[in-house]
């Protein structure tokens, strides 16, 4: 049985070492004097970003074109998605999930959502996965999975990949992107008082943030693009929208935005928050908008989750309740009926146990 000589590793490969298909030395076979052929590792060191054991870096393995790139083999087969590809949208598509639909009418999937289950198998199956070797895993084969999914990613969307990066959530890619601005102190911001990127945008120090003052209820999609316009200060460095507002629900107009911005000199940021289209914010009846705004709308919203079993946002915007819908894969009209009747039946009830 060979033996290790210690030696014989080397921070280099040697002249004519074969590599692996990651880029890496493969180990080589060499006898020393007492007859023995010891296990001879040859390896060039942590080259770039990636794992020391995957010698061509990250960005070396995007940067391959697309004729002559090779992706690693996947360990397993994803689960198939034939099915799924079959299912009309409504309630049949509810098997394609794991939410409780027998305990809850969910309309509310801007919030938190619920993963899809065939996707949900696939992430067990990586960390069944990664937990049977974690250092083969971890080391030798992650980075190059995740160039292959950044660049299955890249295909989809029509984009370079070297112009792709991951990041955990929006907030954080939001805040990435204007760091890398270049804002300098004194340069002005413009956000609108509306979604998400309104409170976790981090300024770096000294830049002005200017805010435009949306006031509901709005008009149409032309009277976001005049306030923007009249409010856009000049010379204006970065100016930042949600694509679609997360608390307000509201989808911004984003080519005349865009042409705005662009005939300011301002930098544009659109992160896309929530899901295109399908989510709606309705203005609740006057007489179920009654109460201190805060605790009237905290209420309301525990009363159809812990009463009804209704999961659905009851949101306060400028003095006023609003709805807010969600509209999934899964949703059926019946969803929007059981919320509808929700507050008829609730005021049934007090007006019972009034008398």
């Amino acid at each position: 049985m060979g033996t290790v000589d210690a030696a014989a590793l080397t921070a280099a490969p040697a002249p004519g070492a074969s590599t692996t298909p990651n880029g890496a030395a493969a180990p080589t076979a060499s006898a020393n004097a007492s007859g023995t052929k010891p296990i001879t590792i040859t390896r060039s060191g942590y080259q770039g970003f990636g794992s020391f054991f995957n010698e061509v870096s990250v960005q070396d393995m995007i940067a391959v074109p697309r004729d002559a790139y090779v992706p690693p083999a996947r360990p397993f087969a994803p689960p198939s998605l034939e099915r799924a590809a079959s299912l009309p949208f409504g309630e049949a598509c509810r098997e394609l999930f794991m939410i409780d639909f027998q305990r809850w009418t969910f309309i509310n999937h801007g919030a938190f959502g619920g993963v899809c289950r065939p996707a949900h198998e696939e992430a067990n199956q990586w960390r069944e996965y990664c937990e049977a070797q974690p250092l083969k895993f971890l080391d030798r084969e992650l980075f190059p999975q995740m160039v292959r999914v950044m660049r299955e990613m890249a295909d989809f969307m029509g984009a370079d990949p070297r112009d792709l990066v991951f990041v955990p959530n929006a907030t954080t890619g939001l805040n990435v992107a204007i760091q890398a601005a270049g804002l300098r102190p004194g340069d002005t911001m413009y956000m609108l008082n509306i979604g998400t990127v309104a409170t976790p945008v981090q300024a770096p120090g000294g830049i002005n943030v200017v805010y435009g003052e949306v006031v509901f209820p709005i008009s149409g999609p032309q009277a976001i693009v005049d306030l923007v316009a009249a409010t856009l200060p000049p010379g204006t460095r970065l100016a930042v929208f949600d694509t679609v507002t997360s608390n307000t629900a509201l989808l911004l107009p984003v080519a005349e935005l865009t042409a705005l911005c662009r005939s300011s000199m301002a930098l544009l940021g659109l992160p896309q928050v929530g899901h295109r289209g399908s989510m709606a914010l309705m203005g609740l009846p006057q007489e179920l908008a009654e109460g201190p705004e805060a605790d009237s709308a905290d209420a309301k919203y525990d009363m159809l989750h812990h009463v009804y079993g209704i999961e659905v946002p009851i949101k306060a915007v400028q003095g006023r309740l609003y709805v807010r819908l969600s509209a999934h894969m899964y949703n059926a009209l019946p969803d929007y009926q059981r919320l509808a009747d929700a507050p008829r039946r609730s005021a049934a009830a007090e007006a019972s146990s009034a008398r």
